[in-house]
């Protein structure tokens, strides 16, 4: 089943982005040193490109939706969600992020909450996500959000990620 991403939030424009946006989406990120600093590296309009298309095993770009969350034309938000993952019943946050001027704001928080609904209104059970092991700030938004430490983790040349769910 596909999802009607733009019908997830009723206070935000939602709509996926493409190539096009890749300047507004690097903006944002760099928005987020912090993050970038979790994560090793810094923010790349190449790179990025590649994060439009980036799947984990099994799954096809039908299922992927890179979207960006806009209030008054401008991008304040960004969510990569892939449906099915890692079981049919799972909606799983590749990347959540909030321009960096605006956090603290409710922003996520009330986003999350729409999206949670979303999902749930679409038979989804649970949705998980993978926090970088450093990043306590992530980990408490997270944990706020009704995220709980599945005891799971895993690592890269670079950090340990953390997988965090929430049953719907």
């Amino acid at each position: 089943m596909r999802l009607d991403i733009e019908r997830v939030s009723a206070h935000y424009i939602v709509r996926l982005l493409t190539e096009a946006d890749i300047p507004d989406l690097y903006q944002l990120c760099v928005s987020n040193p912090r993050y970038y600093s979790y994560l090793k590296c810094e923010p790349d309009p190449e790179t990025l490109k590649g994060e439009l298309i980036a799947l984990p095993p099994g799954k096809t770009l039908d299922d992927k939706y890179f979207a960006g969350i806009y209030q008054d034309g401008h991008l304040i938000a960004i969510l990569d969600l892939i449906t099915g993952y890692p079981n049919p019943q799972t909606a799983f946050v590749g990347w959540f992020m909030v321009d960096g001027a605006l956090q603290g704001n409710g922003i996520g928080r009330g986003f999350i909450a729409e999206l949670c609904a979303y999902l749930k209104g679409r038979g989804f059970d649970q949705i998980r996500l993978g926090c970088i092991e450093e990043n306590a700030e992530g980990r408490r938004f997270w944990e706020r959000n009704g995220f709980d430490y599945t005891g799971k983790q895993y690592s890269t040349e670079n950090y340990t990620v953390l997988v965090l769910q929430r049953s719907l």
